[in-house]
């Protein structure tokens, strides 16, 4: 069960970052650069039914499921996918806050 806390929590992070930054883009008129984080979240959510899937119904083994290239790309390449459209969305959406001086 411990291991469906880490894509609920990630999914939940992208998909406020998103909706934050429709709200702010929708209020200062910039383009709708937020997609990134709303395919992140879906991912997330992609990941979190898998594996709940294996959780209920046992299809690898602790042991087996880092032999497996399906589970290694469901474990770890799906969150990895996310964090990093979540990346990209944020360094191209938010990068206005960099370029500002004091």
């Amino acid at each position: 069960m411990i291991a469906l806390i880490e894509p609920a929590a990630l999914g939940v992070l992208l998909l406020c970052i998103g909706l934050l930054s429709r709200r702010m883009g929708s209020a200062s008129n910039a383009p709708p650069r937020y997609q990134p984080f709303f395919i992140g979240a879906g991912l997330m959510a992609l990941c979190l039914g898998l594996r709940m899937i294996d959780l209920l119904l046992g299809l690898t083994a602790p042991d087996e499921a880092a032999a497996d290239l399906l589970w290694v790309m469901v474990y770890r390449g799906l969150p990895a996918a996310a964090v990093t459209l979540g990346l990209i969305g944020a360094w191209r959406y938010w990068s206005w806050l960099l370029a500002e001086r004091a």
